[in-house]
């Protein structure tokens, strides 16, 4: 899946290539970012990717929390789907 996020970069601590763009990725996973575009005059194009080992892969929050698991949104999604599901067949009289 491609997902086009422009974000906001800052450099902090003004020290020539040391700038930040914050993210908290919603799903676990690998991801890969493109950052491209100029700084004054000096054009920019770089990939990095979770896979190729440039940084680490996006753990489940049930990974991490404590003490009790949080679910994630889509297993949260899937929890309300399943009734709302079967009250719509019960309105529809099946």
């Amino acid at each position: 899946m491609l997902i086009d996020q422009l974000l906001k970069v800052v450099c902090p601590l003004q020290v020539c290539g040391e700038c930040i763009a914050e993210i908290i990725p919603s799903r676990a996973g690998n991801y890969s970012f493109r950052v491209f575009g100029t700084i004054g005059e000096q054009a920019i194009n770089e990939g990095f990717t979770s896979t190729a080992g440039e940084f680490s892969s996006v753990e489940p929050v049930s990974d991490v929390s404590f003490p009790d698991a949080i679910p994630s949104t889509v297993e949260l999604l899937e929890q309300i789907e399943a009734p709302e599901a079967r009250i719509a067949a019960l309105e529809a009289g099946e």
